[in-house]
């Protein structure tokens, strides 16, 4: 299965842990950050990528319905959460459920 994805902003194409998942959860039209099943759409964990998909409405197009100001301000909170992050070797840093992930095998190896 491929697991390259494209950024909705920048269109830079990379391996789907890059990215942070937002999708549009079927039937219900209810849109998350992460998981369900649904169409989804992924963007770089980058604030130039956040400010640009809001603009431009480039996740409402993606995922063909509205989005909501408070999703972006989740997105931003994330951002700048990941930005005050130590320097860590692995750049696919997401910040979404893979990085709890990375951070709870890393802490397993320093017992």
């Amino acid at each position: 299965m491929n697991q390259e994805r494209r950024c909705v902003s920048c269109r830079r194409v990379g391996p789907k842990t890059s990215f942070w998942r937002i999708v549009r959860i079927h039937p219900s039209g209810q849109i998350q950050l992460d998981t369900g099943i649904g169409r989804s759409a992924y963007i770089c964990p980058s604030d130039d990528c956040l400010r640009q998909a809001q603009r431009k409405n480039r996740l409402g197009r993606a995922l063909k319905v509205s989005v909501d100001e408070a999703l972006f301000g989740e997105l931003r909170q994330r951002f700048e959460k990941v930005q005050m992050l130590p320097h860590v070797e692995n750049a696919e840093l997401s910040g979404g459920p893979e990085d709890d992930k990375r951070q709870d095998a890393k802490q397993g190896e320093n017992l």
